[in-house]
């Protein structure tokens, strides 16, 4: 409950943990008008990473940009865990000896993966979506780099 003039009224610590290392990567008091995706932004800029990152709450649920932390339920010292997320992308893989990496958001493809010279009969994207890797019935496994299809 905030005080009559109390500094702190409105305002709420908390701290966003990386969540697969539990690296410290913020903690600030924030406003609780603030919205999630300016603590995703704040994390990104701070961590250095390339895309905004997925912030789970103290009970892994998916912390969305458009909430605010009043309305997210948090409270006073919680922990948040951030997860970086690449962009959505799906690979498949084709009889022609190609695979494909398909914006899941437009719908469009990103690249084909050329290479192999037999149908391409499984694919993968790596824990950090960063690399996909094919195989094909050539006796060959691939690995592509997903941002440029190389």
């Amino acid at each position: 409950m905030a005080v009559v003039g109390d500094d702190n009224a409105g305002f709420l610590g908390i701290s966003v943990h990386h969540a697969l290392t539990g690296e410290l990567l913020l903690e600030r008091r924030l406003s609780l008008e603030t919205k999630m995706h300016d603590v995703c932004e704040q994390v990104r800029d701070l961590a250095g990473w390339p895309n905004l990152p997925r912030l789970l709450s103290p009970l892994g649920q998916v912390l969305h940009a458009s909430e605010t932390i009043s309305s997210a339920g948090l409270e006073e010292g919680c922990e948040l865990l951030a997860l970086l997320c690449a962009p959505p992308a799906l690979a498949t893989a084709s009889e022609d000896g190609t695979a494909r990496i398909w914006d899941t958001e437009g719908g469009r493809c990103r690249h084909i993966l050329r290479g192999h010279t037999s149908p391409v009969v499984s694919v993968a994207f790596e824990l950090s979506r960063k690399v996909a890797v094919t195989g094909s019935i050539d006796s060959t496994a691939r690995l592509w780099e997903v941002e440029t299809g190389e």
